[in-house]
């Protein structure tokens, strides 16, 4: 059996096995974010940039195509699961207008 610190977060039956990884790009780049979770129920994922709820955004991986500087901030996901929800650690988007040498 697995040991006690590996049970899942906060009683919630859900269990995140690999958290959101923060992305540094470039303007145009394609980026994904995404998460690894279990449960042994049916899993629903939102995703949130900046505290706040990305429409459409319910998968576990959230993709940004032809990336803007407006697409830089602080993201998560919350999952939930038969009412109860966890959320992932944050990750951080840096968008700059070209590489720096």
């Amino acid at each position: 059996s697995l040991p006690a610190a590996s049970a899942a977060g906060n009683g919630t039956g859900i269990t995140i096995t690999v958290q959101p990884i923060s992305k540094q790009l470039v303007v145009g780049e394609n980026v994904s974010l995404s998460v690894v979770a279990s449960s042994t129920s049916a899993l629903t994922y939102q995703w949130f940039k900046d505290g706040v709820a990305i429409s459409g955004a319910t998968l576990a991986q959230l993709s940004l195509s032809n990336s803007q500087t407006d697409n830089a901030g602080v993201y998560k996901v919350v999952i939930s699961s038969n009412g109860k929800s966890l959320t992932s650690s944050e990750a951080t988007v840096k968008v700059a207008l070209a590489y720096c040498n």
